[in-house]
């Protein structure tokens, strides 16, 4: 399988499971229920006049509603003024809230609770403008000047360092946008961590590694559940903009732009956080861990959060905005709320974006080992520093068995061969083996047989093998059976599996209760697998699951499947809790998986 199409079926498998799961479903419904709800309230609220209705009560209190409306026009407002015959009737409507305040006789406000609000300024204003405006007439002058007197004109205001993008309506929004950005980002995350974890603690992780790399893996679950998140932001935002243009207000001219840039910065924080959290998951075996480990994530993303919040509401071109923006863990938050509100030119954006690329890629690079050499590691939590120092151990152990191999000492060799096989470097590796088969070593004859045979040289294996077999060794055997076998010299094979199987191989007594079931005799199969299975062999314990099934023995067979299941070999450990879910009914495949660890 190509590496592309290897990531595509993580990533889908991702997005077909997580779509089906109810918190998303949840989170989603939430999600888009605050964007709709904010949209309308913002659309409405901008493009609405807060009005205030106000009863007045006497011919003193009626002759003032002129001033009344404009002291309301002055702040922005509108009143509604109704005239009232009486004190009672006034106090009714206050009361019952039909009215904020009644003005009485010109001289007294009535009020239900509190003496403060935007209506009983206005009154307030507009009698004190009123009793001022009688005193200028009265002094001697105009109507005209009395006017000019209560209106001076404005003083002119120059403005060192304008800002129209600063305004409370922005603010909002791009405090709202970040919030939902932070929500997605982090859920998200959280999602890849637990799949992470869960899929350790329940060793699917170990079926899903014999066909795809650990890099791999990763990346597709990065990407299944990031195209998820990725969808829920969008409609989210989308939501909010049909919701916010078919509201009847004026709506948010900057909204468009502004959510194009949460989506970017989605994209950019969510690959950066996410490999975080699944480097975090692949640290743990148990979920009650996950909390604790992914901590450390948490904080650094709220702490961004908090900073672009700060940075909105006080200064978003100050110096803190400024530097911060270019830190990779905060700028998801931070770049999105300058460019709304503040003025950060584009090569500052696209300078800030360069640096999260670079820090991302940097982080992912550190993620993937700790994913690869955390993965399948279970029991308590693997320390980090741990982890990181693997690779210097290795190459120290290298240096080791080189020297050790020039001073021919043969078990030098053989290790060096094997090390050298893990890492990819299979001619390095034979010629290891090679000395180590020079020198006497079973193993490094049999290794060698291993590797000359998956290269196709059947006869050079042939050879190791057989020297391997002589010397004493069980695999060595084992594997000389397995290519007699398939040559059709089944007398040679049972002969060689049944020396594999006295040396103790539960390779070769599988092998030899493999032959004798394929010839009948299952008898002698059952006890060859007993032995395969008491030596630990996974294959062994399936097989003699099989035969007990067939002949009714079900306690025995699920047993047998059981044991299978905590096979190393994860192939096995699939066909195993495959077999036990047809035995049992029970389709939960974690849960088998766990119960069988029990």
């Amino acid at each position: 399988m190509s590496a592309r199409r290897a990531v595509w079926e993580v990533a889908r498998r991702e997005i077909v499971e997580r779509s089906r799961s109810r918190a998303l479903h949840i989170s989603l419904a939430v999600l888009l229920l605050l964007a709709v709800g904010g949209a309308v309230a913002a659309a409405r609220l901008r493009g609405h006049t807060p009005t205030d209705k106000i009863a007045v009560a006497g011919a003193r209190s009626v002759a003032l509603e002129p001033a009344i409306q404009l002291q309301a026009t002055a702040a922005g407002r509108r009143v509604h003024v109704r005239e009232l015959a009486s004190q009672a009737a006034a106090a009714r409507q206050v009361r019952n809230g039909t009215v904020a305040l009644a003005l009485i006789d010109g001289d007294r406000i009535l009020v239900k609770s509190s003496r403060t609000g935007p209506a009983v300024r206005e009154v307030q204003n507009a009698v004190a403008a009123q009793n001022l405006f009688d005193r200028l007439r009265r002094s001697g002058l105009t109507q005209a000047q009395a006017l000019n007197a209560l209106s001076p004109a404005a003083l002119p205001i120059d403005v060192l360092a304008p800002n129209g993008r600063n305004t409370p309506d922005n603010q909002n929004l791009i405090i709202f946008c970040v919030f939902a950005l932070f929500m997605v980002v982090m859920l998200s995350g959280q999602a890849v961590a637990q799949g992470v974890t869960e899929e350790k603690s329940s060793r699917v992780v170990e079926l899903l590694l014999t066909t795809i790399s650990p890099r791999r893996l990763l990346a597709g679950k990065v990407l299944g559940i990031g195209a998820l998140g990725l969808c829920v932001m969008l409609l989210a935002g989308g939501a909010a903009l049909a919701a916010g243009s078919l509201a009847g207000g004026a709506g948010l001219p900057s909204a468009p732009k502004t959510i194009a840039f949460v989506v970017l910065w989605f994209v950019l924080g969510y690959i950066l956080f996410s490999v975080a959290y699944a480097a975090v998951g692949a640290t743990v075996s148990r979920q009650e861990d996950l909390a604790t480990a992914q901590l450390p994530v948490y904080i650094v993303a709220a702490a961004g959060l908090m900073l672009a919040n700060f940075v909105t509401s006080t200064s978003p071109d100050g110096t803190l905005a400024n530097v911060t923006a270019f830190l990779p863990p905060f700028s998801p938050m931070i770049v999105p709320a300058r460019m709304v509100v503040g003025h950060m030119s584009w090569l500052a954006f696209t300078a800030a974006v360069a640096m999260d690329i670079l820090a991302t890629a940097a982080l992912i690079l550190l993620a993937a080992r700790i994913y690869e050499r955390s993965i399948l590691q279970t029991g308590a939590r693997v320390k980090l520093a741990h982890v990181l120092t693997t690779r210097s151990h290795v190459k120290g152990a290298e240096a080791a068995y080189r020297r050790a191999d020039e001073r021919g000492d043969l078990e030098g060799a053989f290790n060096l061969g094997v090390l050298l096989e893990q890492r990819g470097e299979l001619e390095g590796a034979e010629a290891a083996y090679r000395r180590a088969d020079e020198r006497g070593s079973a193993e490094g004859a049999s290794n060698l047989g291993v590797l000359l045979e998956d290269r196709g040289e059947l006869e050079g294996a042939e050879a190791a093998y057989r020297r391997a077999d002589e010397r004493g060794d069980g695999g060595g055997a084992s594997n000389l059976g397995v290519l007699l076998e398939e040559r059709g010299e089944l007398e040679g094979a049972e002969a060689a599996y049944r020396r594999a199987d006295e040396r103790g191989s539960a390779e070769g007594a599988y092998n030899l209760g493999d032959l004798l079931e394929q010839r009948g005799d299952l008898q002698g199969a059952e006890a060859a697998y007993r032995r395969a299975d008491e030596r630990g062999d996974g294959s062994g314990a399936f097989n003699l699951g099989v035969l007990l099934q067939q002949r009714g023995e079900q306690e025995g067979a699920e047993a047998a499947y059981r044991r299978a299941v905590r096979s190393d070999d994860p192939d096995v450990a699939g066909r195993a809790v495959e077999a036990l879910q047809t035995l049992t009914g029970d389709t939960s495949q974690n849960r088998l998986y766990v119960d069988a660890k029990r």
